[in-house]
Order: C-alpha cells, then structure tokens, then sequence
C-alpha cells in the first residue's frame, strides 16, 4: 500500500505546472529535480526544456543551462525564449564573461529579436554587453530599441541619458 502511494505521489509531483509551482514558493532546487525527471520521461519537451533552462540560469549553472537549451533550440528553432535563455545561459555572469561568450550571447539574443521584436529585455541586454565593451553607439541603439519596446523602462533611459553625456564629453575632449 506505501509503494503505490509513493508512485502515485511521484507521478503527480512530475508535471511542468508543480515545478513552476516549487519555484514560486522560492524552491528552484526542487523545480529542477522536476524538471529534470520529467524531461527523462517526456524527453524532447521544448517547455520543460526552456523552463530548466531559465531556472539553471537563475541559479548561475549556466553550462548545464547552455545543455538543455541547445537541445531546446534544436527542436524548435523558432521559439524565441529558448534564443532569450539561451544568450543568458552562454553569456552567464556579465562582469566575467570573455569577449566570444559575448558575442556568442549577443548572437542568440539578436536570433530572439529577429523572431520576435517585441520581446522584452533583450535590446537591454544586447546594450548592457555593448556597454562593457566599450562600443557606446551600439549600446546606444540597443537601449534605445528597448525603450521603444518599454516605454517605461527607467534603466533603459538613465543608459541612453548616460551614454548620450559620455559621447558628448568625448566630442567636447576631441574638438579641444
């Protein structure tokens, strides 16, 4: 009677909506052991695939992330979240990340643009790369495709207004 009892709690456990469920309630850990086990029994699920995905990367496991959402991208190259995912996970932490992870994060993030314009945060973050490489127009262009996306997105503005002030102050130091 235990063991069926057990099975039976462990198929229910063994759902995409528990494991979203599991994160809300502040248990990552535990959405993933679900996430995991599901998609060994439904391999190939491009929801459960972009869903672990997004979780490893809020957990900073970002190379295990890059696993689930190469296979993610693989499956269905049209999924735009799976290219978001997919340019967190390769870009990983912004201030440690090398110069070909960059560009590679850049890459897949100008993949989910290219399949849908309007998703939000990704000229953000495409701009917040160009920033910490120093290349101030394309920083420039990203925050500003991300304030027309978000007209309401404060970060976006105080970049734009930062970098605007930097390029003048370098226009003024030149003409000097």
């Amino acid at each position: 009677m235990n063991t069926t009892r057990s099975r039976s709690r462990d198929s229910e456990n063994v759902d995409l909506g528990t494991a979203i469920q599991r994160l809300q309630q502040g248990k990552p850990e535990e959405a993933v052991d679900i996430l995991t086990q599901l998609n060994s029994v439904s391999p190939g699920d491009i929801d459960v695939l972009v869903t672990l995905g997004g979780i490893l990367i809020m957990l900073e496991r970002y190379e295990e992330a890059v696993v689930f959402l190469e296979e993610a991208v693989e499956i269905d190259e049209l999924h735009s979240k799976a290219w978001i995912n997919m340019g967190a996970a390769i870009l990983g932490n912004r201030e440690t990340a090398s110069p070909e992870n960059q560009i590679k994060a850049i890459n897949a993030f100008m993949r989910a643009i290219e399949l849908d314009p309007s998703a939000p945060s990704v000229n953000y973050n495409i701009g917040l790369i160009h920033l910490d490489r120093g290349q101030l127009g394309f920083a420039l262009e990203h925050f500003e495709r991300a304030k027309a996306v978000e007209p309401r997105d404060r970060d976006a503005s105080k970049y734009i207004e930062r970098i605007k002030s930097m390029l003048y102050s370098s226009k003024q130091e030149y003409e000097q």
